[in-house]
C-alpha cells in the first residue's frame, strides 16, 4: 500500500508538472485536450498505482537501501510515462479524425515520436519524481 499511494502521489505531481510545462511553453495548442490525453492520463495513474504497489512490495522485502529505492522509483517513473504515451498513441491511431488516413508504416513513427517528445521534456521531472518516490518510500519504511 505504501508503494501504490506514493506512486499515485508522484504521478499526480508529474501530471501537474507536465501541465505547467505545457502552459509555460504554450504547448496546449499542439497537444489539445482530447481523448488521447485523457486515455494517457488514466494509463499513467493505472501504471503508477499497479507498478508502485509491486515496487513497494519488493522494497518492503528488502532492507531499506536509499540507492535501490531511488533507482526503482526512477524506473517506475519512466515505465509509467512510457505506458501512458503508448496508450495515448494507440488512442490516437484508433480514434482519430476519419478524414485523416494513417498508413501502417506511420504507426511506429507515431509511437516513437510521441515517446521521444515526452521524454525530452519529461526526463528531468521524471527522474526527480523517481528520486522523490524512493525517498518517500524509504522514510515510510523506516517508520514501520
Amino acid at each position: 500500500m505504501i508503494g501504490m499511494r506514493t506512486g499515485l502521489i508522484c504521478a499526480g505531481l508529474g501530471g501537474l508538472i507536465a501541465a505547467l510545462i505545457l502552459t509555460i511553453m504554450r504547448g496546449w495548442r499542439f497537444v489539445g485536450v482530447d481523448a488521447k490525453l485523457i486515455v494517457g492520463g488514466v494509463a499513467l495513474f493505472a501504471a503508477a498505482g499497479f507498478f508502485g504497489k509491486k515496487a513497494g512490495v519488493y522494497l518492503c522485502r528488502r532492507r531499506n537501501n536509499t540507492g535501490i529505492n531511488m533507482s526503482i522509483g526512477i524506473a517506475l517513473a519512466f515505465g509509467s510515462i512510457a505506458i501512458a504515451v503508448l496508450a495515448g498513441s494507440l488512442c490516437y491511431v484508433f480514434v482519430h479524425d476519419p478524414n485523416l488516413i494513417i498508413e501502417v508504416t506511420e504507426i511506429p513513427a507515431i509511437f516513437l515520436g510521441s515517446l521521444v517528445a515526452v521524454l525530452i521534456f519529461g526526463a528531468i521531472p521524471a527522474a526527480v519524481l523517481g528520486v522523490v518516490y524512493g525517498l518517500l518510500v524509504g522514510m515510510q519504511l523506516e517508520r514501520k
